[in-house]
């Protein structure tokens, strides 16, 4: 039935043609409105938050400094070891040691700032909601760079090493992950990662970070352990207010309903001071404190120290942008 009456309104001109007329007429003028609507709220929200917009969004062009000179610090480095050979990952193929947490951490650093620009493009156009669910992916992703930093050379670059190869095996269930399905390059990964690791790191896809969690772990590893581990317990509020936004709740839904309104849900962006306010301060700090860490960290392993000067202008920045969030927000709290 379903396939007739689809059929049916594909061939609305034959079929239906006033009600096709009226569908269309309504549904153009409804294009008008957002448009009209779209300009209002992001006039109303940049009223408001312009300012910390400007200081937030300088603090990204800080940041996305910071990443290329922290790929100058290693191509420093790399140029004075030219004569030592890459140690290998696992025995393999792949490039591991030193090498590899920096090269990941570039780039989880990097994927920090395109979050960041993300969210800043949604909160400037009345999506707070939609903002709020990328904040939390990018708690999500500095707190494992917390914990990939927290690794030292004397473990031989242990943490880094098993979330790269979690990452290349994660696409396979665990049937598939030890069937003759895999090969070539995924295949020695896997074996490598068994022979030394054990059949317990791939029991869990958070099980890669079982070095820097507290010891005592049986089972899957859960990211609530992961939080604690590299102290981000405190904040654990604002992830699962931030979750309420990723996840499709009947909450979430019931409360968008408004009798006060001529309509009853709202269809388009919105001024929402407060949680503008609140996704911006929250990811002003994550951003902050991933890009100071992954700073602090290469650095270091590089030995280029004054590569690490780079964070002046975005660290002044966003302690600029993360309190023009927070005395909007809270003065309407």
């Amino acid at each position: 039935m379903s396939e007739v009456i689809e059929e049916c309104l594909e061939n609305a001109e034959i079929y239906f043609p006033k009600h096709l007329n009226w569908s269309k007429k309504n549904s153009i003028s409804r294009l008008k409105w957002r448009r009209r609507d779209r300009k209002r709220v992001s006039r109303g929200v940049m009223k408001r938050y312009g300012e910390a917009f400007r200081d937030f969004e300088s603090s990204l062009a800080g940041c996305d400094f910071v990443n290329n000179s922290l790929i100058n610090a290693y191509c420093d480095r790399r140029d004075q070891d030219s004569d030592q050979r890459v140690p290998p990952l696992l025995g393999t193929d792949s490039v591991g040691g030193y090498h590899l947490r920096v090269l990941l951490l570039l780039g989880m650093h990097a994927r920090s700032i395109r979050l960041g620009t993300e969210i800043l493009l949604l909160m400037k156009e009345g999506h707070p909601e939609a903002a709020a669910s990328r904040a939390r992916t990018l708690y999500e992703l500095t707190v494992k760079m917390m914990i990939i930093c927290s690794d030292n050379p004397d473990s031989d670059w242990e943490l880094a090493e098993r979330y790269y190869v979690s990452a290349q095996l994660e696409e396979y269930s665990k049937g598939e992950l030890f069937s003759d399905n895999i090969s070539g390059v995924e295949a020695e990964l896997r074996d490598a990662a068994l022979a030394r690791w054990g059949k317990y790191f791939f029991s869990g896809q958070n099980n890669w970070a079982a070095p820097a969690v507290a010891g005592g772990i049986s089972g899957k590893i859960t990211f609530r352990q992961m939080e604690e581990a590299v102290g981000a317990e405190e904040i654990r509020h604002i992830y699962r207010e931030f979750n309420h936004a990723v996840h499709a709740g009947a909450k979430s839904v019931i409360e968008s309903t408004d009798f006060r309104k001529t309509y009853l849900n709202n269809c388009r962006g919105e001024v929402n001071i407060k949680m503008t306010g609140r996704v911006g301060h929250s990811v002003a700090f994550f951003l902050k404190i991933g890009t100071m860490e992954v700073s602090r960290r290469l650095t270091s392993d590089l030995e280029e120290w004054d590569w690490g000067l780079s964070v002046i202008h975005f660290l002044r920045e966003i302690n600029k942008a993360n309190k023009g969030f927070s005395q909007v927000y809270k003065s309407k709290v």
